[in-house]
């Protein structure tokens, strides 16, 4: 099962499990995060659900796990809405069919942020427009990083001011 978080209603901590929406009659939908959802099994059977707790949750701040790890498998822990600061001048180049050709420049100090599109988890960079409509499949992003030279530095949630445009 996909691992979700997201910023609780009553208190603003993260929480992390299962998302469901739930329908109300008066009120509409709601947002939850079903923490420990499982079922614990008896001899490989299942035998009873453990403990569902339920908390609302704030919708604009779930963010699904990337499962991404590390060249030693360690899990990167990044999440859809995760900003990461990422090395200077990369330099994106496309084949031309004779060689390669610059396209695009990002930014110096280059802050991204983690979304899914298109079918995949990538990154859209924050202060550039100028190829892929900003996003960048972690597929291609990925092949041009060491994950090592990338560092997650807060969410888009706890520092909506990194980014803002200069």
């Amino acid at each position: 099962m996909r691992e979700f978080r997201a910023k609780r209603v009553d208190n603003g901590e993260w929480v992390y499990g299962g998302y469901v929406h739930k329908e109300f009659h008066l009120t509409g939908t709601k947002a939850f995060i079903i923490e420990d959802f499982g079922i614990v099994s008896d001899k490989g059977k299942p035998s009873e659900i453990r403990h569902l707790l339920d908390f609302e949750v704030i919708p604009e701040t779930v963010g699904q796990d990337t499962g991404l790890k590390d060249k030693d498998g360690k899990d990167l822990d990044w999440w859809e809405g995760d900003l990461l600061l990422y090395p200077d001048d990369y330099i994106e180049t496309v084949d031309v069919g004779v060689g390669q050709v610059p396209v695009a420049k990002l930014p110096e100090n280059s802050i991204a942020v983690i979304e899914f599109q298109q079918g995949c988890f990538g990154v859209k960079c924050s202060k550039s427009n100028t190829f892929y409509s900003n996003f960048i499949p972690f597929s291609q992003f990925l092949d041009e990083f060491d994950t090592e030279e990338i560092n997650k530095i807060g969410t888009i949630h706890t520092h909506p001011n990194l980014l803002e445009k200069p």
